[in-house]
């Protein structure tokens, strides 16, 4: 009896939590199209929407395939991204799309913002350490280690050879985000995210492509830097992810992106202000 009452009570508790949710929750929608990174896979949304990340209607997909297809956030997966855009416009027809992407995922909207010609259904993007260019992260790994820079040295084209081995789909003079920075229209807001701790794309790479887009006069940019969480995992740190958690409902009520919960939003204002640091500041730390 007693364990069919306690049940009872946490049945209640759960009815009442989702309905307190429910009521702050933002009255308008949209929908939020989920990107994962290199070596992910679309069940990574699971994780962002238990931590409340990513709250209300969400969709994703398959970023870039079999590895051998790989072009690191160039046609490849740029069309992938085009495919669950226009599945989402031609099926939810009253709903807006919000881009969320990580890493590479981050990059390939990067990219796909600055090089489609229509990007219309796009209300806003939140990028999770998105890269500025490819070449530049490979000089970051090649000056860490003493053996890849005597055989850079050597080799002038070692960088190619080394992308055109693993990654022949990608490009390295290619389409990268700080290249088309300046395309991405003005009128869509961006939140970038990034981590001190973060060692595969580090801080300054996401600080050039914030750099790029304030300096091309993108006004409704934000940067939000973190002191904890390791590349991918930033968002689900214990002394991170609530930051992240609130600036990004924040961001989505500033803009009136939709699905945002409120209590969080408020909780984010004061982060989210902070967030728009002058491009010679832009290491200031949240």
């Amino acid at each position: 009896m007693k364990q069919i009452f306690v049940s009872f009570l946490f049945i209640c508790f759960l009815l009442l939590n989702q309905s307190t949710l429910k009521a702050d929750t933002s009255p308008n929608s949209s929908i939020t199209i989920f990107a994962h990174g290199l070596g992910g896979h679309a069940g990574h949304i699971r994780r962002y929407q238990e931590h409340r990340i990513i709250h209300g209607d969400a969709h994703t997909f398959d970023v870039y395939g079999r590895m051998s297809q790989v072009s690191l956030g160039q046609q490849h997966e740029m069309g992938n991204l085009d495919n669950a855009i226009q599945h989402i416009v031609r099926t939810k027809l009253d709903n807006q799309i919000i881009l969320r992407g990580l890493s590479m995922g981050a990059a390939t909207i990067a990219n796909y913002l600055g090089s489609y010609p229509d990007t219309s259904a796009i209300k806003g993007a939140i990028l999770e350490s998105p890269f500025a260019d490819v070449d530049g992260i490979l000089n970051d790994i090649i000056n860490k280690s003493f053996s890849l820079s005597v055989i850079n040295a050597i080799c002038p084209y070692f960088k190619e050879l080394g992308v055109y081995c693993i990654y022949r789909n990608h490009t390295l003079d290619g389409i990268q985000p700080i290249k088309v920075a300046h395309l991405i229209p003005k009128h869509i807001p961006i939140l970038l995210i990034a981590s001190q701790e973060d060692t595969l794309i580090p801080l300054h790479s996401t600080q050039k492509m914030y750099n790029a887009l304030v300096q091309s006069g993108h006004t409704k940019t934000h940067i939000l830097i973190v002191k904890h969480g390791a590349h991918a995992k930033m968002c689900f740190h214990k002394k991170s992810y609530k930051t992240i958690r609130n600036v990004e409902h924040a961001f989505r009520k500033k803009y009136n992106l939709g699905n945002y919960i409120n209590s969080y939003a408020i909780a984010g204002e004061q982060a989210l202000a902070a967030t728009q640091p002058a491009v010679s500041n832009s290491e200031d730390i949240q």
